[in-house]
């Protein structure tokens, strides 16, 4: 059936999106370079009260920051296309990828060591 795959997506719980390969096009590997990724800055903060309720303690990056590191497709701008935040989905693909090559480079050097 076509259609909007992505029709009634607020119904599923966490944060799921269609994956298979059936909705996908224009498949290509993706490199993320290490330096870029080791200045991502982890934070803790709280919302400002004019623009949330919940003061409960938040952890997350500053979309600015992400953005001037390059990684422009993490980010989400609003209408005004202004910084507006982060698609954490990119970001957990872009760890696995960076964990996936550490791991590689582990590998490498455990095979010179024993060399």
């Amino acid at each position: 059936s076509s259609g909007n795959v992505f029709q009634g997506l607020n119904n599923i719980q966490g944060s799921s999106v269609p994956s298979s390969l059936k909705f996908k096009e224009n498949i290509e590997s993706i490199k993320i370079e290490k330096e870029a990724f080791e200045k991502l800055n982890p934070v803790s903060f709280n919302y400002k009260k004019e623009f949330s309720s919940d003061n409960s303690k938040k952890l997350g990056l500053i979309a600015e920051e992400v953005l001037k590191l390059g990684f422009k497709e993490a980010i989400i701008f609003d209408e005004n296309n202004e910084v507006y935040g982060i698609d954490y989905n990119f970001i957990l693909i872009a760890l696995l990828y960076r964990y996936i090559e550490t791991c590689k480079e582990l590998e490498e050097l455990k095979r010179n060591i024993k060399t």
